[in-house]
């Protein structure tokens, strides 16, 4: 230590000395007087904290705390509300875009429609859709979506009633629905319906007057065969999942290509009225 440090040191033990030797009044008198010069100081810095810690906002209530919790639990809920909205549009967008892309590819006409009600018991599985004969739909027209990754046409159902701007629609899975089919690979022919009682998600179709000798073999696809029914040929409606051999004839258990629970839009594909049929040529006159 040098000699200035020592000097200091001993003039600062000096002071603290001298000070303790003051009687109350005078030490006091000191104190007040060091607290007014550091005073704004001592202001400046709790200024600082506080708008570091948010410590200068006033003191909440019990109530208003609970209140202020409320209102983010419901602005919490509204926020996840909306980014689930969001979340359904976009999956939307995607399925529109998706059917776009399949009805470009097609030659016959498709109307895109989007299911607004749905009724499913065990007796009938119907929906009604937004499209009706203003729009171009008409009684019988068959209703398909594509699926897999190479979007295959595949059989949804069909129209039952039309009405002006909206129409019904008729399951593959009901029992009304009837549609001609063939096994792919196969020679064999029959006719797909709709069980009436059925309490499974995803209901089965019974591929039904089968020839009794027929060899059916599980993950065969089910397809259309001909305008029966006004369906299109080689619609994909469905995959075997069981065979069943009888006395006079067989049938197939099949599993339908669509899953109805998860239908937001189909596409009705858009038939010539009979009248607007043209005359032969050779007809007479």
């Amino acid at each position: 230590m040098n000699r200035l440090n020592l000097i200091a040191l001993a003039i600062f033990t000096g002071l603290l000395v001298w000070v303790f030797l003051f009687d109350s009044p005078t030490t006091r008198l000191i104190q007040t007087r060091a607290n007014a010069v550091f005073s704004s100081f001592k202001r400046s810095g709790a200024e600082v904290q506080g708008a570091l810690t948010g410590s200068h906002d006033p003191r909440l209530t019990p109530e208003q705390l609970q209140a202020r919790a409320d209102q983010l639990t419901i602005e919490n809920a509204e926020l996840r509300v909306h980014r689930s909205r969001i979340a359904q549009l976009e999956a939307e967008v995607q399925e529109l875009e998706r059917l776009l892309g399949f009805i470009r590819r097609q030659d016959t006409s498709l109307i895109p429609a989007r299911l607004i009600a749905r009724k499913t018991s065990a007796w009938y599985r119907r929906a009604t859709i937004d499209k009706g004969r203003n729009q171009g739909v008409l009684d019988g027209s068959p209703v398909v979506v594509p699926t897999g990754a190479e979007g295959r046409p595949s059989l949804v159902g069909r129209v039952g009633r039309a009405d002006a701007d909206e129409a019904e629609i008729v399951f593959i899975t009901d029992e009304e629905c009837k549609v001609a089919a063939r096994i792919e690979g196969t020679t064999e022919r029959g006719i797909l319906e709709g069980t009436r009682v059925s309490t499974s998600r995803r209901p089965e179709l019974r591929l039904r007057w089968l020839p009794r000798n027929a060899s059916v073999q599980q993950g065969r696809k089910v397809l259309s065969w001909d305008n029966t029914n006004r369906f299109p040929p080689d619609i994909l409606l469905g995959t075997v999942i069981d065979f069943r051999d009888g006395d006079a004839s067989s049938e197939a258990v099949v599993e339908p290509a669509v899953n109805l629970d998860e239908l937001p839009f189909v596409l009705v594909m858009q038939l010539v009225p009979e009248d607007d049929h043209p005359p032969p040529t050779d007809a007479p006159r």
